[in-house]
């Protein structure tokens, strides 16, 4: 026995019963939304971030810029993988390069580090102040991540790779307070 469902203003939906032996289960979400059409989904969740205060790191080696967030989960680590992008915005102050930047996924003993990974190579020429990105792009295969809720921290990994992030008009008068933006994608394999 087919159900017909008539649309509001035109079109119909037509739920039809299987032509096979056995029982079939359909899940409706519990919430409102768009019900999947296939039984694969390739994404499985975006994390956005942003962070928007001015930071003057020390210019040392192993240093936290700044925490994205202090409450990261996947979903399932083990079978999925991620995809992440970042944009810092920066400003070139003493003409130094700024290369041994990453993003740290740690859960407070262990570490999952991407120093080089994806990263563009971001510098002025010297004598200049300079608007800067620091940025950087990559996936992280699945089961590589630390288990458990993790800290996203912008991490200096080399010393002398400080650069004053987020800058406002403290750094430039046409400036107003920037951002820095993170995206992570989970996605199945």
């Amino acid at each position: 026995m087919s159900i017909v469902l008539v649309g509001s203003t035109s079109g119909s939906i037509t739920l039809q019963e299987p032509a096979v032996a056995g029982t079939t289960i359909l899940t409706l979400p519990t919430t409102s939304g768009t019900v999947l059409t296939s039984e694969a989904q390739a994404i499985k969740k975006i994390s956005t971030y942003e962070f928007a205060t001015r930071t003057n790191p020390s210019a040392s080696a192993g240093v936290v810029v700044f925490t994205w967030t202090s409450s990261f989960t996947m979903i399932d680590r083990v079978n999925n993988g991620l995809l992440v992008m970042a944009w810092v915005p920066a400003t070139d102050q003493n003409t130094k390069d700024y290369t041994g930047f990453g993003l740290r996924f740690t859960n407070g003993t262990t570490n999952y580090d991407t120093q080089g990974r994806g990263s563009n190579y971001v510098g002025a020429p010297a004598a200049t102040l300079a608007m800067i990105v620091q940025q950087y792009g990559f996936w992280v295969p699945a089961n590589s991540v630390p288990t458990g809720t993790l800290t996203l921290e912008h991490y200096l990994y080399t010393a002398d790779s400080s650069a004053v992030v987020c800058p406002n008009s403290a750094d430039d008068i046409r400036l107003n307070q920037t951002s820095a933006q993170l995206i992570i994608i989970e996605y199945g394999i």
